[in-house]
């Protein structure tokens, strides 16, 4: 019976690895709550993600999108085509170059989006409800230095 190949132990637990930790909590946390707004208004995470960036500011175009969501191109297509035929997002053609258009949501998209946050935001209450306040305080100053000094690798790269 031939030896078991031995493997120099990697220093790398990717269990502990940062990044991998919260892309694995903020993918389950995408879902479970996809789960509870998706069946209940027919949307779906990307859909959700247009219409809560289009709350915020709009109308935006379609790389605007793209790049607020931190999703792909053919993922915001696809999505906006589908809120184009519920009748949740219009297109604006730019008069001046009707190459560009930008999106914006439809009243019946404003009134959705104002549903589903209020059901969003429930969903958050009770997820964070288990922490005492403070600690969800400190937990969202530590998110923002991370994501400052994240910035900052990036530009010295």
């Amino acid at each position: 019976m031939p030896a078991e190949p031995q493997h120099a132990p990697s220093p790398l637990n990717l269990d502990e690895f940062l990044p991998y930790v919260l892309v694995k909590l903020a993918t389950r946390m995408s879902r479970a709550l996809g789960e509870v707004y998706g069946a209940r208004f027919d949307l779906t995470i990307p859909e959700w993600r247009i219409l809560a960036t289009l709350g915020r500011t709009s109308p935006l175009t379609a790389g605007e999108l793209s790049r607020r969501t931190m999703m792909g191109k053919p993922m915001v297509t696809r999505a906006v085509h589908r809120l184009l035929s519920a009748g949740r997002v219009t297109r604006l053609t730019d008069p001046q170059d009707r190459r560009s258009a930008t999106i914006d949501m439809t009243p019946t998209g404003r009134k959705l989006f104002a549903e589903v946050a209020k059901v969003a935001l429930d969903w958050e209450r009770q997820l964070v409800a288990a922490s005492p306040a403070d600690d969800y305080k400190a937990l969202r100053r530590q998110l923002d230095r991370l994501d400052a000094q994240l910035g900052k690798v990036i530009s010295a790269q």
